[in-house]
């Protein structure tokens, strides 16, 4: 059973992560972690849209996925949610 979330944090997929991008998201959620905080990640992969092709969308998607993982995040102490995921969501 997963545990209640207490802070959800947003990321847009648009490239390549940045030392900013540590610093300012992957770093604070690390200590969350360690805190016995239960983060969600929020990928606002929708609003990438507005300026990538929607291949590139979903690759992003999955690499900023995979490099907050390879930096340290634990997947058990981290729930993942993605905009296009909730068909609700989407414009009609």
């Amino acid at each position: 059973m997963k545990s209640k979330v207490e802070i959800l944090i947003g990321i847009r997929p648009t490239g390549n992560l940045t030392v900013a991008n540590y610093l300012g998201a992957v770093k604070p959620i690390l200590q969350m972690q360690k805190d016995e905080k239960n983060p969600m990640l929020f990928v606002a992969d929708l609003h990438t849209m507005t300026t990538n092709e929607p291949m590139e969308i979903a690759k992003y998607s999955r690499e900023v996925i995979a490099d907050y993982l390879a930096l340290g995040l634990t997947r058990l102490k981290l729930q993942f949610i993605f905009n296009l995921t909730l068909p609700d969501k989407l414009p009609h």
